[in-house]
């Protein structure tokens, strides 16, 4: 697959997924066995991970990556891969430091029609999920951050990565 042309809006999602995160297992060779356990194990948790984000959503996994996308972009600014960042109190940042997201970047983002994009987000809005800053920003509030919805997310999704890194490491299969 040499890119994500006219795939629906979940491949658009797994091959941008794909661009960021490169598998640790270039140039080790192809091992079909390996490779197709590996997306087996890959997917189980991918799965779970979608049902997670899309439960608080009345089960609309597009709404749901919508609220992540916004979530994430408007503190990318803040987060560094390797540690965590001491400014997120409990692991949230303030409002003040939140970034305001364009629904033309989450468009972008997640490979969607912008008119798409803009009433997934104008849905998040009216949830309460997000808050409007300024003529064309929104951001998650930190207080949606931190409320009872997103930690039961963040909790359950542990219990999904323990799942996948369970299955690695019961498994003979080494890169």
């Amino acid at each position: 697959m040499a890119g994500a042309g006219g795939a629906s809006p979940a491949m658009k999602l797994l091959w941008g997924i794909h661009r960021v995160f490169k598998p640790p297992f270039e140039g080790s060779g192809i091992n079909p066995g390996r490779d197709k356990f590996l997306f087996r194990v890959g997917a189980d948790y991918f799965l779970r991970l979608a049902g997670l984000v899309a439960e608080p959503f009345d089960g609309d996994l597009m709404l749901g990556v919508t609220f992540l996308a916004v979530a994430q972009a408007s503190v990318k600014h803040l987060n560094h891969p390797t540690q965590l960042n001491p400014l997120a109190v409990d692991g949230v940042f303030p409002d003040a430091m939140r970034r305001p997201v364009t629904i033309a970047s989450v468009a972008r983002a997640l490979n969607l029609p912008r008119e798409t994009a803009r009433r997934y987000v104008h849905r998040l809005i009216d949830m309460g999920y997000c808050q409007q800053t300024g003529a064309r920003g929104v951001i998650v509030p930190a207080a949606v951050m931190a409320s009872p919805q997103v930690d039961a997310i963040v909790r359950d999704n542990l219990t999904a990565l323990d799942l996948l890194f369970e299955a690695l490491d019961r498994s003979a299969v080494r890169p």
